[in-house]
């Protein structure tokens, strides 16, 4: 068969010049040692914070012995960094997303110089989760979620910044989980980074949390199985341009195939907050926390109802609020606190120790390089900057 003759045989293909400028890329930084926030008015303790606490009887637990050499010190901190942040990559495979961790042993402010970097970039997206501490350093009293972060309207990104409070998660698992094994501690933490990374790029929670389900941002699913599934809800709480809760339909993996695609960001106008409790910590559906509600007649959303309840003293997060800090008194705290953390890390651990009488290795901080100061928003010190992220 002979080939066909072209129509116009003197007619060529002309490309044209590409525009100067790198495609989208989406950054999901873990800052370890969480920076002062000025619209929360306090910090969180850091990260390695919460391998200083111990139970009743003065013994670590053993789920932050991640290398098994019975005690618990700085090289379990860095194993359990490492690990975690392995494990939320994981969780977010095959999405465009780069997931890195930074501020291990210093706070040099990298989330908010990442952060402020994103809000400037028109070619990158950038959210960060702060890892470390308690609820109360952030919610002015209250206690017990394990994250928050502010939930994005559907179809709309929020880049900004959430929590993921690790010694709220280790202080439970001392009390209910004792016999808990690192891999456990490692999954907890990691789907917590993950499920509120997930409300800033505008995921809901599943109506009634059902058994079973492995959805990341299902109250209930197990942290070692669970995923973004991709296939649709059909009762998903979101929240619309206006930040009113309802519930919708929703496929979780191609929510953030979307989200991570490009989708505009809000203006965070009347943003709230999205608690998450846990994947054991209370085992309650929304309804049973703030009874059932329709989104209809007047009723008060999920997402609302937790903070009127805090802000009055009443429902199941009641609390007193404390009188906000001086920044005088905050430095002092702070430093009255690294202190702490500094003399406990330096001593043995509370684990029992081997007949060997195993020493702790010096647990002190590294100094931070020069290139992890953050970006300043140039397209070559981002790369450099993101070279020496792990």
């Amino acid at each position: 068969m002979k080939p066909l003759r072209p129509r116009n045989p003197t007619r060529r293909l002309v490309l044209e010049p590409l525009e100067d400028r790198r495609l989208l890329s989406n950054y999901l930084i873990l800052d370890l040692t969480p920076d002062r926030v000025a619209r929360e008015g306090a910090k969180p303790s850091s990260f390695a914070s919460a391998f200083s606490l111990t139970d009743g009887n003065g013994y670590a637990p053993r789920f932050l012995d991640m290398n098994g050499d019975g005690y618990v010190d700085s090289t379990d901190v860095s194993q359990a960094a490492k690990q975690i942040t392995n494990r939320t990559r994981q969780l977010f495979t095959g999405q465009n997303i780069t997931v890195a961790r930074t501020d291990l042993w210093a706070d040099s402010d990298q989330g908010t110089q990442w952060l402020s970097y994103g809000q400037r970039s028109r070619a990158d997206h950038v959210d960060v989760l702060y890892v470390g501490g308690y609820d109360s350093e952030v919610e002015n009293g209250a206690t017990g979620a394990w994250g928050i972060a502010f939930q994005a309207p559907v179809g709309y990104n929020n880049e900004y910044y959430a929590y993921a409070f690790t010694s709220e998660i280790v202080s439970w698992m001392i009390q209910y989980e004792p016999d808990a094994r690192p891999r456990d501690f490692v999954n907890e933490v990691a789907k917590t980074v993950a499920h509120e990374a997930g409300h800033l790029l505008g995921l809901g929670h599943v109506r009634r949390n059902p058994a079973g389900d492995t959805n990341i941002m299902n109250y209930n699913s197990d942290a070692a199985t669970a995923n973004f599934p991709d296939k649709w809800y059909s009762a998903i709480d979101l929240l619309d341009r206006n930040y009113n809760s309802y519930w919708g339909t929703q496929n979780p993996a191609k929510e953030l195939r979307d989200s991570l695609g490009g989708q505009p960001e809000d203006s965070m106008d009347n943003a709230v907050y999205s608690a998450y409790h846990g994947t054991v910590h209370f085992r309650v559906t929304p309804e049973e926390l703030h009874g059932d509600h329709d989104h209809g007649g007047g009723a008060v959303s999920e997402l609302t109802s937790v903070h009127v309840a805090r802000a009055q003293g009443s429902g199941p997060f009641a609390f007193v609020p404390a009188a906000p800090r001086s920044e005088g008194v905050r430095s002092m705290v702070d430093a009255i606190h690294d202190a702490a953390i500094a003399r406990h890390l330096q001593q043995d651990s509370r684990l029992p120790k081997p007949s060997n009488g195993h020493r702790v290795p010096d647990p002190t901080p590294h100094a931070v390089r020069a290139s992890e100061a953050g970006p300043a928003g140039t397209a070559a010190e981002l790369e450099s900057l993101v070279g020496v992220l792990v």
